[in-house]
């Protein structure tokens, strides 16, 4: 059994450190980006203009590693979180794949509690995760944003 447990650990991609969830609410636009701090490094931003009521997402290039075929092209992504579900069209500019969803839909609230989002239609499903000692900062930006 301990060697079943052992197997089953190295299996695990380890974590990449550095990464972190960072909320920039000083200005406009209110920011929350999942980035390696005091680098360009970025895998995921969400923006918003200060009660706007909408959050345009950004997936960069590096975090969808990009699968075969047609992920990245213009077209719509399907997202869900906690049992809701939404179509959003997805752009693609350099390397950036944006999409954008309205703060008071089921889905961006099973997000802001769960802090789980899904991302199917980018060749690959994509997971966007706010670990738990993040979501206050998840949150305060729904909050900023609504």
């Amino acid at each position: 059994m301990i060697l079943f447990t052992l197997v089953a650990l190295a299996m695990q991609p380890a974590a990449e450190p550095g990464w972190t969830w960072s909320l920039y609410a000083d200005a406009d636009p209110v920011v929350l980006a999942e980035e390696i701090p005091d680098t360009p490094r970025l895998r995921t931003t969400f923006e918003c203009e200060r009660g706007s009521g909408v959050v345009e997402a950004t997936l960069y290039r590096e975090a969808t590693a990009r699968a075969e075929g047609d992920a990245g092209a213009p077209g719509f992504v399907t997202l869900s979180a906690r049992g809701a579900a939404a179509t959003s069209e997805l752009t693609a500019r350099s390397e950036r794949l944006s999409f954008s969803l309205r703060t008071d839909h089921p889905v961006f609230a099973g997000f802001a509690a769960e802090g789980r989002l899904s991302v199917q239609g980018l060749g690959r499903p994509q997971m966007i995760e706010v670990d738990e000692a993040a979501r206050a900062g998840l949150r305060r930006f729904v909050a900023l944003c609504g």
